[in-house]
């Protein structure tokens, strides 16, 4: 027994002073741990790969949806901004006609004036140059009549043309728009979010036409005088905000042209902000500033007025110079005489006294024009115009009817232009007839032209040889030859709209505006939040031996506002509209269930961004290299 126990013991102490094998324990534990460690850095590191695509696609799903927003903004802007256009053009196209009728009545007039100074002496120079005026004037508008006339009928047509057409379809197409661009955004929105490996991602707000929708007025609030202030002004009335600035045309010329090649190509170039100032730079009327100047001021005139019966619905005045040489004309309107011509002849006659009252200056002398004195020794320079090539001279010469029996006595004629109360109180002294003649007759022994007999006779004797006196009447007359005065003409809204229905005309969107503590803003929907999910999946490598740290998943929110760039004024008449990403802090609106119909009412809460932190996605990135983050700008 006892040898028993101490051979026991003996082994006991043999295994204490045996060390063979003992770090084997050791190295089993060692790898065990490292083992696991590789283990849980592969897991996190695949964890951590998932939140940085997630990351992304967050981003990538907030500004995705959120451009297709901004193109809905820009889209919309661009066709209101093109049916103000249209609408500046129909307005220039319908002015032609007016301008026709006034310019035609004012050549006609003109043309009488014209003839009645032309048979005057001391105006027949004036009247020859006006003469080649009206002529050439009345060639250039009815040539313009014919040619504007055709381009009417096809681009108008009395709300039938092209162009209305066209308004019409950009009326469709932008109700289309407003309908289509929130599904497209969300369908867009969905489909990044797949295509950067989320689970499901979709744009907050969610539903399309329900809280996810364009922020414009409903489609029964669209008005046609919207349009009105930003093809005239190039500016929108805002409530609350004034005349804010519409974007339109290039100011420098058509196509960027510099001012001075544009001039030269349209003769005329007045560009403006507003379409109705641009394109009429480009319309036949205007040019004839240069031309026939006459012609594009009355142009403008009408444009003018046109513009006020179409857009304001009220008659548009028209005033413009008339001229005239009819006597009760000029005596009526001689409250508006702009400048009157007066013209003093004196005649001496040999007929009698009653003849002589009622001689007139056609009964004397005929005017006759001519070429130089070289051609005609009668020839004599009676009056000088301008043209485009230069200094033009009149000629001409009268011939007296009855030579020997009546004459013109030039010495003691005139020619008077007198303007304003001086034309006026002119014509009051006048009278109603417009002329004062006074008649006077005397005996004489001699009056050149009228005494002499003849040349191998030049006296006339008595029986008993002593030279015969004749009676000899002068006739003095002062009479208004023409005048020019101030005459208005109207444009009335049915006349500038003519069959033109209502539903016809052109009718833009525009932001939709309310009230938040007395003061007005357009309601913003323009933050938008990306939010992508990504479901859980147990590590290849970890099995079921590791738990999960993300057993329900991963959601991440980003955040991106639409706005308008270059701190131009927020409506819809400007193309200006883009996205930026900025801070996420709409997670508590989110869980709470916030409609887009109060996003301007939303508080700064911060929620867990894509990066853990208050800002998410790539802006946590860019905060933690110190850059603004939150004035990224996504183009």
């Amino acid at each position: 027994m006892n040898k028993r126990k101490s051979a026991m013991l003996n082994r006991i102490h043999g295994f204490h002073r045996n060390e063979g094998g003992q770090s084997i324990v050791f190295v089993v534990l060692t790898l065990l741990f490292v083992v696991l460690f590789v283990f849980m850095v592969i897991n996190t590191g695949d964890i951590t790969s998932k939140k940085m695509r997630m990351v992304t696609a967050a981003d990538a799903v907030a500004v995705s949806g959120a451009t297709w927003m901004a193109r809905g903004h820009n889209t919309i802007a661009m066709m209101n901004v093109t049916q103000s256009q249209i609408l500046a053009i129909i307005i220039l196209l319908r002015s032609t006609e007016k301008t026709y009728e006034i310019a035609d009545g004012i050549l006609k007039a003109l043309g009488y004036v014209a003839k009645v100074l032309s048979a005057i002496p001391y105006t027949a120079a004036v009247g020859a140059a006006l003469e080649i005026y009206v002529d050439i004037g009345k060639g250039i508008n009815e040539g313009l009549n014919e040619a504007m006339g055709i381009l009417k009928d096809t681009l108008d047509d009395d709300g039938e043309g092209l162009l209305w057409t066209l308004e019409k379809a950009l009326t469709t197409g932008e109700t289309v728009i407003v309908k289509v661009i929130p599904f497209i955004a969300q369908i867009e929105s969905i489909r990044i979010g797949i295509a950067n490996e989320a689970t499901f991602g979709f744009l907050y707000p969610m539903i399309p036409l329900v809280d996810l929708k364009l922020p414009f007025i409903d489609d029964g609030d669209r008005e046609f005088k919207t349009l009105c202030k930003p093809t005239h002004d190039a500016k929108l009335a805002v409530p609350g905000q004034g005349d804010l600035k519409v974007q339109h045309l290039p100011k420098h010329g058509y196509m960027n042209m510099p001012k001075a090649a544009s001039i030269a190509l349209t003769l005329q170039g007045e560009y403006g902000d507003a379409p109705l100032d641009y394109f009429k730079g480009w319309m036949p009327y205007p040019a004839l500033r240069i031309v026939y100047p006459m012609i594009g001021a009355i142009y403008d005139l009408v444009v003018e007025a046109t513009y006020q019966s179409m857009c304001e619905g009220k008659t548009g005045n028209i005033e413009y110079d008339q001229s005239s040489d009819n006597c009760s004309t000029c005596y009526s309107k001689r409250d508006k005489l702009k400048e009157a011509v007066f013209v003093t002849t004196v005649i001496k006659t040999k007929r009698s006294k009653s003849e002589a009252q009622s001689m007139d200056l056609g009964d004397v002398i005929d005017f006759h024009t001519c070429s130089t004195p070289d051609e005609d020794s009668r020839c004599e320079a009676r009056s000088e115009y301008e043209t485009d090539s230069g200094t033009e001279t009149v000629y001409g010469y009268d011939i007296v009817k009855h030579p020997g029996t009546d004459k013109m006595v030039y010495g003691e004629g005139s020619s008077t232009t007198k303007t304003g109360n001086d034309a006026k109180n002119m014509l009051n002294w006048l009278g109603s007839d417009c002329k004062i003649r006074s008649v006077s007759c005397y005996m004489t022994t001699y009056e050149s032209e009228l005494y002499d007999g003849s040349p191998q006779a030049p006296f006339q004797y008595d029986s008993n040889h002593n030279v015969k006196a004749i009676q000899i009447c002068k006739v003095t007359e002062t009479k208004l030859a023409s005048c020019k005065y101030t005459k208005t003409d109207h444009t009335t809204p049915e006349q500038a709209w003519g069959n033109t229905s209502d539903d016809k005309k052109p009718k833009p969107y525009l932001l939709k505006r309310d009230k938040e503590d007395g003061k007005e803003f357009w309601e913003k929907h323009e933050d938008f939040v990306g939010i992508v999910y990504l479901k859980p999946k147990p590590h290849v490598l970890s099995g079921n031996y590791l738990k999960n740290p993300n057993p329900i998943g991963i959601i991440y929110f980003s955040q991106a506002k639409v706005y308008v760039a270059g701190h131009a004024d927020a409506h819809l008449f400007n193309q200006c509209w883009r996205v930026r990403l900025v801070k996420f802090d709409k997670l508590s609106d989110i869980t709470n269930g916030v409609t887009s119909g109060n996003m301007d009412s939303m508080n700064d809460q911060a929620g867990e961004g894509p990066s853990g932190g208050s800002s998410g996605g790539f802006l946590g990135a860019l905060s933690s290299l110190g850059g603004m983050s939150d004035e990224f700008i996504i183009h």
